[in-house]
């Protein structure tokens, strides 16, 4: 969706959205950052929402989810790419050098083509929050953990996404949680 186009979403889109994946079990802490997101979402047109822009968030509300969330800023010009502005801890640990203000595609090759890949391009052109899960894939040795992961869609303007806030939550086989 390009920024001409952009327009407020249905509140019901939204809230059928985030209603899924609160009903798909997720992490308590993922769960926690989307009703944080929610509550941040300034009222549009009749029967609309306006996305949260970054402006709004404060990171000192949420200080325990901090170590789990990454920003990723949207470029689409010449091609849709994600920078990493922020990085957790727990996040940043995974790879083998810090990837703040590098793009997602240098840190982890293939994700243009990879379900992750997928679920931040329907995030950006549907301005709607995406769960999912999986074996991790695109980063080296790490091949052994799970992933469950959060994306919520941040406009400044209200409707054209220009940043993604994601939160990552990292497994062994047997559940135990990464720290």
């Amino acid at each position: 969706m390009s920024a001409d186009s952009a327009v407020p979403r249905e509140q019901d889109a939204v809230d059928d959205a985030l209603r899924r994946i609160q009903a798909s079990g997720c992490h308590p802490r993922m769960a926690e950052l989307a009703r944080h997101w929610q509550s941040l979402r300034p009222p549009g047109p009749a029967r609309t929402s306006l996305l949260p822009g970054r402006p709004h968030l404060d990171p000192a509300a949420i200080p325990r989810l901090m170590p789990s969330i990454f920003f990723a800023d949207v470029e689409r010009d010449p091609r849709l790419r994600f920078r990493i502005r922020l990085i957790g801890t727990r996040l940043a640990r995974l790879f083998a050098r810090d990837p703040t203000r590098r793009y997602a595609d240098e840190i982890m090759p293939g994700i243009d083509e990879s379900p992750l890949g997928t679920a931040l391009r329907a995030v950006v052109d549907g301005g709607l929050p995406d769960h999912g899960g999986g074996p991790v894939t695109l980063i080296p040795g790490k091949e052994h953990l799970k992933i469950e992961r959060l994306l919520l869609p941040l406009a400044d303007d209200g409707s054209s996404v220009d940043m993604v806030l994601g939160m990552v939550i990292l497994s062994y086989d047997n559940g135990r949680e990464l720290t």
